[in-house]
């Protein structure tokens, strides 16, 4: 493993096919088979990620429960966990079960309460965010950006003032510009591509947004984000315009992980889009435009997994 990142090494950037760890690491199509055959009955729907370490197991939260026998682990407990138990034979092959959760009463209404007042903070801070982007993206007479010529934008807010900072001036004249390269973005929002042709353009650089793509991770449907999600966009919009302005000749790859009204708990949301992005084994590098910080503060209230095992599944995961 450290000779492929290694420069000089028999194995430098020698990675391993999906293929190939499934068939040294995963387990075998059998095995996959029998967890398919056993979630099947409550309704659920499968999804194996190539390289056959990850699962994706989708359905209504009545059928998830049901499924992993999942209850609280403590009545009494304000600060709960959620345990879930498999079949023995199915459960010697499982490392952790993530983003499963269960309500446990006083506390859960608790819990809509404090969501419900996020929910009015999120609001308040959608709004300021709206008239950020709308003076930054459009402009108006009371911004000078439009009249900005492209390489006072780059200097002041683009690509230009990040390549300074960093001295990437030397890779640019040696015409080291991303070409040939895929990079890859874990966002928890979308973006319009029109916006980042709008920035790529300001920039002083082709808005041909066709190298641009993106893969919407947790929602099977391409669905825009509602305006109170709006912060999300935001962030993921900047990351890819930035992304793609400094390495204008790279291939951008955005993985959209974002679970409408948070169908899908956050951790789950994280630990999946990056297993899409791994799994799918297209791109050269991998960035992230969020994280859930678990590692640091530890798992929301009635989590399913531990903070222990969610770092063991991303040490999995980046092995």
């Amino acid at each position: 493993m450290n000779e492929t990142t290694t420069p000089g090494a028999q194995n430098y950037r020698n990675y391993l096919t999906s293929q190939e760890v499934a068939q040294k690491y995963g387990l075998s199509s059998g095995k996959l088979a029998s967890f398919q055959k056993y979630f099947a009955k409550y309704y659920l729907k499968t999804t194996p990620y190539r390289g056959h370490l990850v699962m994706k197991v989708s359905g209504s939260h009545k059928n998830l429960l049901a499924a992993f026998k999942a209850k609280p682990s403590s009545k009494t407990k304000s600060n709960y966990t959620t345990s879930t138990t498999l079949p023995s034979s199915l459960k010697k092959n499982v490392m952790a079960v993530v983003g499963l959760q269960t309500s446990q009463g006083k506390k859960a209404k608790k819990d809509n309460k404090s969501t419900k007042k996020t929910s009015k903070t999120t609001k308040k801070s959608s709004k300021l965010t709206k008239k950020i982007v709308s003076h930054a993206i459009v402009g108006d007479k009371t911004n000078k950006i439009n009249t900005i010529s492209p390489n006072q934008f780059a200097k002041s807010y683009g690509s230009y003032k990040f390549a300074s900072r960093y001295s990437l001036d030397d890779l640019y004249k040696q015409n080291l510009n991303g070409f040939g390269q895929h990079i890859g973005l874990m966002l928890t929002g979308d973006f319009n591509k029109s916006d980042v042709a709008n920035y790529l353009q300001k920039s002083g650089l082709s808005n041909n947004v066709s190298r641009i793509h993106k893969q919407y991770t947790i929602d099977e449907s391409a669905k825009q984000q509602a305006s109170s999600d709006y912060p999300y966009r935001f962030q993921a919009t900047l990351d890819v315009e930035q992304a793609s302005s400094v390495a204008p000749g790279a291939d951008i790859e955005g993985y959209v992980g974002f679970s409408r009204g948070n169908k899908t708990a956050p951790d789950a949301v994280i630990q999946l889009t990056y297993s899409k992005m791994i799994s799918d084994n297209k791109v050269n590098q991998i960035s992230t435009s969020s994280d859930y910080g678990n590692e640091v503060t530890g798992l929301n209230s009635g989590s399913s997994e531990s903070p222990k095992q969610y770092n063991k599944v991303y040490d999995l995961l980046f092995k």
